[in-house]
């Protein structure tokens, strides 16, 4: 039995050591992730604390800037409830507390649009203190279109961003620094509307803060190289996104840029005008897209019109004194716009305006038929232009086209010296005097020129006793509103001198 006993011992021992492994590895297994698990806690828990507080500043942050908006708010409304003396500035109040409360339920695009709205309103205000507010509301629009690329404003660092409403708040900004005489930070707030949509936004976009880079350099600083500069720029991006944009928004824009070009070229007082420069430019360039984008019917386009890009050729042509080429040209306008005329619906707006328009070339054929001496001619179209404006409404301008009218005719009655004739031209004198009275009044400076155009109809039919009373109620009309030191007055008092002078030898 002792064998036996042995073997059983010995499987027994095997089993006891088998055991003790195991439950000595899974001890050490357990050791393990105890101790791995409780690392882990050590390293994640500070994480975790680490998150939550910095989340906790950042919402006090936040909280504490929604605060600093809500004060710079009910301050700015308060501003405008100052303004009592300025009409509209209630409505103004209304609208930053709109505005206000929208920013406060995190609407901060409506609160954004409300402030744009009123800087629109306040960029033809008048009153000093309403220009000031104007400028505060820009910056409060600005530093809210700020926050839409999740930026916020700092005091002395450069605001950066990129989005539609950033842009309009930043020309509206320029327009008001315009107004207050601030040129320089004008200009550098439309540049900063520039690079607010440089990459991201619309090439419409783009096009239009360069647009108001031009008007402001035009007719403020009057600068040739800052406007050289905007051209090159304008052009530089336009090739740059050629490739990325739709083919007829490239050619819109660039019909745009370089319709704002030739235009500054032509008419830059301070050199007497490139006109040569620009008329191969509209040729080569202008002329050519004008032309691609008339064939394009599908999509109305905001660019210029083909008929634009020949009135504009007529002009060039004209300023160069070859004068047949401007006539080709200006006749090529006029058919194009009478037959876009036609197909027009009567009595909608774009039929009114698409009448003015015909008429301006109306008017402009008219001078150039009499700067060619086609006096006849341009009398008759004077007055067509005039019989045009008279149908849209435009008593005004009609009647300083009827002025127009008479006075080429009567150069023309000069030429023939027929009675007929001057009677007809004496006819179209009182006609025109009675309607400048309808549109301007009967005590109006504007009815100077058709009284002086009155009286020398009377003096070439030899009525020379009617002569002298239409320019004594120029003279006396003159006097009355300008006083007796205007050029006009004097003017008008040399004529009924020499008036006097001519009919004494008459009577002689």
């Amino acid at each position: 039995t002792r064998p036996t006993s042995i073997s059983t011992w010995s499987t027994n021992g095997l089993d006891d050591v088998k055991e003790g492994v195991r439950t000595s590895v899974l001890a050490s297994m357990a050791t393990w992730w105890i101790w791995t698990t409780s690392l882990a806690a050590l390293m994640v828990v500070p994480l975790v604390v680490g998150a939550r507080l910095m989340r906790e500043q950042e919402d006090g942050r936040d909280r504490a800037a929604k605060q600093k908006r809500m004060e710079e708010m009910r301050a700015l409304e308060a501003k405008a409830k100052k303004l009592s003396a300025v009409e509209g500035a209630q409505q103004w109040a209304y609208v930053v507390r709109k505005a206000a409360e929208s920013d406060r339920s995190n609407r901060v695009r409506e609160s954004c649009a409300y402030l744009l709205r009123l800087a629109a309103v306040l960029e033809n205000v008048k009153h000093e203190e309403g220009v000031k507010f104007a400028e505060a509301v820009c910056w409060r629009a600005i530093k809210q279109a700020l926050m839409l690329d999740g930026n916020l404003f700092k005091e002395g660092e450069k605001p950066v961003g990129a989005n539609e409403e950033l842009k309009a708040a930043y020309v509206r900004l320029a327009n008001v620094e315009v107004r207050r005489g601030k040129h320089a930070e004008a200009e550098s707030h439309y540049w900063s509307a520039y690079r607010a949509v440089e990459d991201m936004g619309s090439l419409d976009s783009v096009s239009a803060t360069f647009m108001h880079m031009i008007r402001f350099h035009r007719k403020v600083t009057k600068s040739k190289e800052k406007l050289d500069k905007v051209f090159t720029i304008w052009d530089r991006k336009l090739e740059e996104r050629k490739q990325v944009e739709c083919s007829m928004t490239y050619l819109v824009e660039k019909s745009k840029m370089l319709n704002e070009k030739i235009t500054f070229m032509a008419f830059d007082k301070e050199e007497g005008g490139r006109f040569h420069e620009a008329l191969s430019l509209a040729e080569k360039e202008f002329l050519p897209i004008a032309k691609e984008l008339d064939t394009i019917t599908i999509v109305q386009h905001e660019g210029p019109e083909l008929e634009a890009a020949y009135d504009l050729m007529a002009n060039l042509y004209m300023q160069l004194k070859k004068f047949e080429e401007s006539e080709k040209w200006i006749k090529m306008s006029i058919t194009k716009r009478e037959e876009k005329v036609e197909e027009d619906e009567p009595g909608t707006d774009t039929e009114a305006e698409n009448r003015k328009y015909l008429a301006y070339c109306y008017r402009f054929y008219a001078n150039l038929l009499g700067t060619m001496e086609k006096f006849n001619e341009a009398a008759n179209m004077f007055e067509k232009a005039a019989i045009m404006m008279e149908e849209v409404g435009q008593d005004k301008e009609a009647a300083m086209m009827r002025i127009s009218a008479t006075s080429m005719f009567l150069r023309s009655a000069e030429k023939g010296k027929s009675t007929e004739v001057v009677t007809k031209g004496l006819e179209m004198a009182q006609d025109t005097l009675h309607h400048c009275e309808h549109a301007f009044g009967p005590v109006s400076t504007k009815l100077a020129e058709p009284l002086m155009l009155l009286s020398k109809g009377y003096w070439m039919l030899g009525k020379y006793s009617e002569c002298e009373k239409p320019v004594l109620r120029a003279l006396e009309i003159c006097r009355n509103a300008l006083g007796d030191s205007h050029s006009l007055t004097k003017t008008i008092l040399t004529q009924l001198m020499e008036l006097r002078r001519r009919l004494q030898n008459t009577k002689k």
